[in-house]
Order: C-alpha cells, then sequence, then structure tokens
C-alpha cells in the first residue's frame, strides 16, 4: 500500500425530552404564583410505545424555550439533498406544546428512519419568562439512533441550531447521514471552542440539558446546567442586539453568524474572504456577564436567579440550584484555535510524550516534545506500518475497531499523530444502524470502547469494504495504527 497517495484523504441515531432556548424573566414574565402543573411535573423524557397495528412510534413529552408555549414541533427526515437538509413540505410527525410548555404526543411512522430533523416553530408561541414571542422563532436539532437507543432527551436551543446551520453549510449535498452526523458533532465542538464563555469540553451542547431536570440533582450537574445556558442565552442576546442593529431577525443573524464561524473556524463578519455583514466583532468580545436575556432586564450574570424562578413554574419539585453552584464567564474568543496549534480551544493540553504501549485511541493528539500539537510537517520518506491481520482475525471482518490515528514524520524523523478534530467522514459502503448502532465515526472518535461494524441485521454487504476519511488538510503519511477489537 502507498500511503502517499492518501494526502489529505484517508480511505480505509427517539426518546424526546426538552426544548429550552433564549427566554428570561421580565416583567411580563413569570412569578411564583405561575406556576404551572404538567402530569406529574416537567416530563423530561418522552414516553415511547409500540403500536403494532398502526406501524407507529408514539411520542409525548414537554417543550421548554423559556419555557415555550403553543409553538409547532415538526419532525423531519434528514435529507442532505434538500436546501435545508429536509423537506419542509413533509415532516412525518407534527405535534405542538400545551399553555404549560408541554409537547402533546405525536406519532413517527416506523417506516422512517433516523436520523431526524426535529425543528421548534415558534413564531405564534409565547416564552413563558418573557411573555412575548422568542427572539429565535425557528430552532432544530438532529435526532440519531444512537439517542434512540440510549432513550435519551433531546434538546432544541439556540446553540444546537447554529449548530445544525453550522453542519449545513458544511457538509457537501447528497452526502451520507453518517456525515451529517460527523459535521454537526464538530461544529458543536467549534462552537464550544468559541461561543461558549466558559463552557467545559465535558458538555456536549447538542445533547446534555440548559435547564433544570429530575437528573440534574448534584452540584456538579446543576454547573453544568448553568454553563450551558448561560452560554445559549449569551448567543441569544449577541444574535438579537446584532440583529436590531442591522434591520435583520435574530433568526437570519443567527444563521450568519453559523456561516462565518463554519467557512474557517474565525468568526471575522466574512465567509471564505466573503463579507457577511452585520456581525459586530467588538460586541461578541464584550464581557458575556452584562448581555442581557432578550426581552427581559436579567443579565447573563443573574442567570441563576432566573433559573430558579423558572424551576417553580416548570416543577416546583426539582431540587432548587446547590449553593455551591456559581457562573464562570468568559469572553468569546473569535478563532477555534487562538493559539494555531491544531487543537481546538476547548481541547488544549500539555505536550506529552508517547508511550510505546499505548493504544491509538487512548492518545487523543500526541507530539514529540519540540514539535507543536497539530504542526503541519513534511515526510522525507513514507513506509508503510499495516499488518493484514492481527492475532489471526482479518481486519476487514467487522472493519476492525477504531481506525486510530495516521502519523506523519518531521524532517528530524520525529513522528506525530495527525489530529482528529478536523476529520470528516466522506464514504463508507456499509455500516450497521439497527441491530446495533455501529456507525462508520466510530472508527476515529476516540473512544475505545466504540467500533465499526459493517451492515449485518438487514442485509450482509460483501468484501471489500471502504471507509473515505476527509483528514481536513494535506499530508505525507507515514503510516496507520490501528486499535482492533481486544476481545476477538
Amino acid at each position: 500500500m502507498d500511503f502517499t497517495k492518501f494526502a489529505g484523504l484517508f480511505l480505509v441515531i427517539l426518546n424526546f425530552g426538552i426544548v429550552a432556548g433564549c427566554g428570561g424573566g421580565g416583567s411580563g414574565g413569570m412569578t411564583d404564583s405561575d406556576v404551572r402543573k404538567v402530569d406529574d411535573g416537567l416530563i423530561t423524557h418522552l414516553a415511547v410505545t409500540d403500536n403494532v397495528e398502526s406501524q407507529t412510534v408514539s411520542l409525548s413529552g414537554a417543550a421548554v424555550k423559556g419555557p415555550l408555549a403553543f409553538a409547532r414541533i415538526k419532525l423531519y427526515e434528514l435529507d442532505t439533498s434538500e436546501a435545508l437538509f429536509y423537506d419542509s413540505t413533509l415532516p412525518i410527525a407534527t405535534s405542538e406544546t400545551n399553555e404549560a410548555g408541554a409537547i402533546k404526543e405525536f406519532h413517527v411512522p416506523r417506516s422512517a428512519r433516523p436520523p431526524y430533523v426535529l425543528v421548534v416553530e415558534g413564531e405564534d408561541s409565547i416564552d413563558l419568562n418573557s411573555g412575548e414571542t422568542p427572539v429565535i422563532t425557528r430552532m432544530a436539532n438532529v435526532v440519531t439512533a444512537e439517542m434512540l437507543s440510549s432513550q435519551a432527551a433531546v434538546y432544541v436551543t439556540p446553540l444546537t441550531t447554529m449548530a445544525f446551520q453550522m453542519a449545513v453549510h458544511g457538509t457537501h449535498p447528497d452526502s451520507s447521514d453518517t456525515t451529517f452526523e460527523h459535521t454537526i458533532n464538530n461544529a458543536a465542538k467549534r462552537l464550544t471552542s468559541t461561543l461558549g464563555f466558559g463552557l467545559s469540553s465535558d458538555v456536549d451542547i447538542l445533547r446534555d440539558p440548559p435547564l433544570l431536570t429530575e437528573a440534574t440533582d448534584t452540584a456538579e450537574e446543576q454547573q453544568d446546567v448553568v454553563q450551558l445556558r448561560a452560554a445559549s442565552e449569551a448567543v441569544s442576546g449577541l444574535v438579537y442586539e446584532m440583529a436590531n442593529a442591522d434591520e435583520l431577525s435574530a433568526d437570519q443573524m443567527l444563521n450568519r453568524l453559523a456561516l462565518d464561524l463554519q467557512s474557517d473556524g474565525t468568526i471575522d463578519n466574512a465567509a471564505n474572504g466573503e463579507p457577511i455583514g452585520g456581525i459586530d466583532l467588538t460586541l461578541i468580545s464584550s464581557d458575556p456577564a452584562e448581555i442581557y436575556v432578550p426581552n427581559t432586564s436579567v443579565k447573563i450574570k443573574n442567570l441563576t436567579d432566573l433559573l430558579n424562578r423558572e424551576r417553580v413554574v416548570i416543577n416546583p419539585r426539582l431540587r432548587p440550584l446547590s449553593d455551591d453552584v456559581t457562573l464562570n464567564l468568559r469572553a468569546a474568543s473569535l478563532n477555534v484555535d487562538e493559539d494555531n496549534d491544531g487543537i481546538l480551544n476547548i481541547n488544549e493540553q500539555p505536550v506529552v510524550n508517547q508511550s510505546s504501549n499505548e493504544s491509538a485511541d487512548s492518545i487523543g493528539e500526541v507530539a514529540t516534545n519540540d514539535m507543536g500539537i497539530g504542526a503541519e510537517v513534511t515526510l522525507d520518506s513514507v513506509s508503510q506500518e499495516m499488518p493484514a491481520s492481527t492475532s489471526g482475525w482479518d481486519v476487514r471482518e467487522e472493519a476492525a475497531a477504531n481506525a486510530a490515528s495516521m502519523a506523519v514524520d518531521s524532517a528530524s524523523s520525529k513522528k506525530m499523530l495527525i489530529p482528529k478534530d478536523n476529520w470528516t467522514l466522506l464514504y463508507v459502503d456499509s455500516e450497521e444502524l439497527v441491530g446495533a448502532y455501529r456507525p462508520a465515526i466510530n472508527a476515529f472518535d476516540g473512544d475505545p470502547s466504540t467500533f465499526w461494524i459493517t451492515e449485518w441485521s438487514d442485509q450482509q454487504t460483501p468484501y471489500p469494504h471502504e471507509l473515505q476519511i476527509d483528514l481536513g488538510q494535506a499530508y505525507e503519511l507515514h503510516g496507520l495504527r490501528y486499535l482492533y477489537r481486544r476481545w476477538r
């Protein structure tokens, strides 16, 4: 195998929950007397029941965009051939929220396979925090087969919406669903690295709760809720202010900001050198503590008071915020990689030396001690380092596990691993998403407990199998290290 020809390209998904977003406590909003009961309180997960006769999955639950009342809820199949990446004329299920923000029951045809796009239309809704129409009226998130399998709650926020829009801008039309899933996950990391305002890399803006639930009862869990909600409200506030200054809607400005960040990883009011307009870099770089939650008199620095009042509305029996929870804010970053070392801001860590017995997927981004992590280097020579099989097991079978990290070499013959932050899946000929959730992106997700399996439940595709990975830029490769399934 000639590794040199692979420069920049390596060949080798419903249980819903809370819809949360911008909103706040204003003079027209909630008070302690505004308690509304939703069955036994806030429904943080939706019931999923099989209906054999009609071949549907029944869904019910609650929606909160502050909370958000009287919003339309629509579910679509992801379709990367469509301009919006879903056909807005063909929802596979529809519902709405009631006066307390609860999603009324709706049914998803069993024939519709994930990933789905969950869209919240709030043009005619009321933000129960502000008492007004929400400033961002259309939000979205992706519901994957993995979410279905884990029965995780789904949250739709301005941050999930921006990540979705970034993924739409950054994914080629007609790309595979798996490619889009990987792109939106990467977009979420970029977003956290710039507009996370101090959000930890451990918090997943696509999946973690931005409001108090029955599951957020420890101080650590509540701390993550506060930080995530602060980032969501801060982005909403910035977008709202910039939109007003440029006579745009907040939805339009959010999409402009998504395009700006996705284009080159830098917020600079331009997409690949072409001006966008309306994005105020000085405002974005200002103190996030002083940003107002839209349509309220509440500043981000007082967000804990808002969440405690909100708790009374959605479920007064939820545990109040712990006294140990404090809001820790940092200014926004205008670049996903401020020090230009090839590592996203949220993933920054000290350079360490590679131990010879470390598994490839456990080491992350590693460089030798005189090279910056992620630095671009050129090889003087290229060699092959991939055996045909390991311990008698054909590595083609079930595609091996966690195709690890490709190594490059410097002029001084020192090796480093190509960082995986910017890797994207271009193509895979087969993956198992039904009988078990083993998508191709598991081959390079950095988790040694996950792995890629070719399809077996509905059909078995024949050898050979092909996986194409875009490395994000051109490299000359020294070799390939991979981690095989250790139980084989």
